[in-house]
């Protein structure tokens, strides 16, 4: 028994004039989905949150592509969040309970070294200071961050002078 097989080249074209993506196809209409969140297509390529039907061989990304990747760190805490009632920098309502936001202003896989003298991150606790808290790394739009293995480190430093 003998498979058909089925070849279908796919060119990925990226215009700098305009700042799409095209993909197209050698006369073969395809799907492309867009639709999920996490999506490459919609986060970065410009792409619309959708799914793009079958009826071309060519797509272009209806968005000016962001390949700049993430530009805020969000240190989150239900707990810490709540108590000290801090809220983000970030102009989405889905970035909520955030303690700290870091800046990232350095190229991929290179080290974000973030230091707070101005004390810009402090969380004022005027009733109790919780014994356990959550910690959640996140970028814009509450999205998890995933780190690929590598280790980060944070120092929570507690001044219980006026406390008791």
């Amino acid at each position: 028994m003998k498979l058909l097989e089925i070849v279908i080249n796919v060119t990925v074209a990226y215009y700098l004039l305009t700042g799409k993506f095209t993909f197209s196809t050698t006369g073969v209409s395809f799907d492309l989905d867009a639709s999920s969140t996490s999506s490459i297509l919609y986060k970065l390529m410009g792409f619309s949150q959708h799914v793009y039907s079958s009826s071309t061989a060519s797509k272009t990304s209806t968005n000016v592509a962001d390949l700049s990747g993430i530009k805020f760190l969000y240190i989150k805490s239900n707990q810490l969040g709540n108590l000290g009632g801090h809220e983000p920098n970030s102009t989405n309502s889905n970035d909520t309970n955030v303690i700290c936001s870091i800046s990232v202003n350095v190229n991929s896989f290179e080290t974000i070294e973030y230091g707070d003298e101005d004390h810009e991150n402090v969380i004022q606790f005027n009733q109790f200071f919780p014994e356990i808290f959550d910690i959640q790394l996140t970028s814009y739009n509450n999205v998890s961050v995933d780190l690929n293995g590598q280790e980060w480190e944070m120092v929570l430093i507690c001044n219980l002078e006026n406390y008791f």
